[in-house]
């Protein structure tokens, strides 16, 4: 996409307009704006997945859409068979081991703020809950869905990792703060680490925390969590990179208007750049299922890719409708998007 833009504005004004830009959608593609209208109090129990005319009003390609609920989701999460997402300035918990009769079990109060990252570890739920810091909620017994906790940030909570019992948070204003949640009533902070920035999204896997944000990607050792250390980063990437998600000795980075980033990390000293596929709209959230990676591609849809060689991707499936996707959580073929105002999506695909 970003190669449309410099069609549009010329080689001349597209240096200065992006320096102008940039400084204004750091914030806006890091999360949502819009009013506080009252939050959406879903029904407890099974849940109709009949499609509607609205839901087979898009484009698809091996996709089936099942169906909608709820509105303002924009963040999710899979633990298991449970499904934790936002309803507006709240979240809820679905059971959906039976994908095609999930059941509601619980939905908590208003946040001050809209959830924009949800994490689950031993019955609690930590939520990036912008302007309102970390949130975190008992879960351990739906459908109470209670507040334990939370922790003010600087600035806004844009994402949250967990690494033994801490939490790393995305801060707009102090990059990574951690937190030791070993008392979820009483998070506290016990050291911060500095990426220049603004770090949007965190993922731990076994000793690392991958890191993406306006400065690229970066992978810290974290085998100590206290005092986490850089090992390799990879800075060619776009300044709105939004999520990443690893499979195997790869990485895959929603990268906003370069699209999807591909990069080799089998040596994590020196991620290497295997593909950058320019999506069609802009790339804000990305999951991996077996060979294939789904992209919430912002306007353009959900977009998914064969990944099987990553250094050649070819597009699998695509499901189009008006409207953004925000992000998207795949199990076992079923996504489950979150489409801002929309609400929660579910579709199927069909692998070829």
């Amino acid at each position: 996409m970003h190669t449309r833009l410099l069609k549009f504005f010329g080689p001349t004004v597209i240096p200065v307009a992006l320096l102008l830009l940039w400084a204004a959608a750091e914030t806006m593609l890091a999360r949502p704006f819009f009013g506080t209208p009252p939050d959406e109090e879903l029904p407890l129990g099974p849940v109709s997945l009949q499609p509607d005319e609205q839901d087979t009003k898009g484009q698809s390609r091996q996709v089936d859409v099942l169906g909608h609920l709820g509105s303002r989701t924009f963040a999710l999460t899979l633990d298991g068979s449970l499904l934790y997402f936002g309803v507006g300035h709240s979240i809820a918990i679905m059971d959906i081991s039976d994908p095609l009769h999930p059941v509601v079990l619980g939905q908590s109060k208003g946040l001050p703020d809209i959830p924009l990252n949800i994490a689950v570890r031993s019955g609690y739920a930590y939520v990036a809950a912008g302007g309102a810091g970390l949130r975190i909620y008992d879960v351990r017994q739906p459908p109470s869905v209670v507040e334990a906790g939370f922790y003010k940030t600087s600035g806004e909570a844009l994402g949250v990792a967990l690494v033994d019992r801490y939490a790393y948070v995305a801060d707009s204003k102090a990059s990574l703060v951690i937190l030791d949640v070993s008392n979820p009533a009483k998070p506290a902070a016990k050291a911060s680490y500095q990426i220049p920035g603004m770090v949007r999204r965190i993922l731990a896997k076994d000793q690392y925390v991958f890191v993406v944000g306006s400065a690229g990607f970066h992978i810290l050792d974290v085998s100590d969590p206290v005092n986490p250390r850089e090992v390799g980063r990879y800075g060619g990437l776009g300044r709105f990179a939004q999520e990443v998600v690893v499979s195997g000795d790869y990485a895959y980075i929603a990268d906003g208007d370069w699209g999807l980033g591909v990069l080799d990390i089998t040596d994590v000293a020196r991620p290497a750049i295997q593909r950058l596929y320019d999506t069609p709209g802009l790339a804000r959230g990305v999951a991996s299922d077996k060979r294939y990676v789904f992209v919430a591609d912002g306007p353009f849809g959900l977009r998914i890719y064969n990944v099987e060689d990553p250094s050649k991707l070819t597009e699998a499936g695509f499901y189009g409708a008006p409207g953004a996707f925000w992000a998207v959580a795949v199990m076992d073929g079923y996504a489950y998007i979150a489409r801002g105002e929309a609400g929660l999506w579910v579709l199927r695909f069909i692998e070829p």
